[in-house]
């Protein structure tokens, strides 16, 4: 049995302009869901919460950023850098066939 009740979920959202709106989406999130972001690269970006906001977060970001999709939710930073890389290569891969 793990000691801590407090259980850190790790979210690694895929927006093509993420870039663009980085910083209100940090400041949102942080306001209402007290989520940081802890990670971001280009079009991807990982945000910490606890296991008590997992729900809230997925809704909340359903309703308000659709257009965001959740590519991965973990209790290690590190599964969620693993599945950005694996997400990153699929999406060029995909880009190069279809051209």
């Amino acid at each position: 049995m793990k000691g801590s009740l407090y259980r850190k979920r790790y979210f690694l959202f895929y927006h093509p302009e993420m870039s663009q709106f980085i910083k209100t989406l940090s400041g949102d999130l942080f306001r209402t869901m007290k989520s940081k972001l802890k990670f971001s690269d280009g079009e991807y970006s990982i945000f910490l919460t606890d296991q008590f906001r997992k729900q809230e977060l997925s809704e909340y970001m359903s309703s308000y950023y659709g257009d965001v999709q959740i590519i991965t939710v973990s209790g290690t930073i590190r599964k969620c850098k693993t599945r950005l890389s694996e997400d990153s290569s699929k999406r060029k891969e995909s880009l190069t066939a279809a051209r």
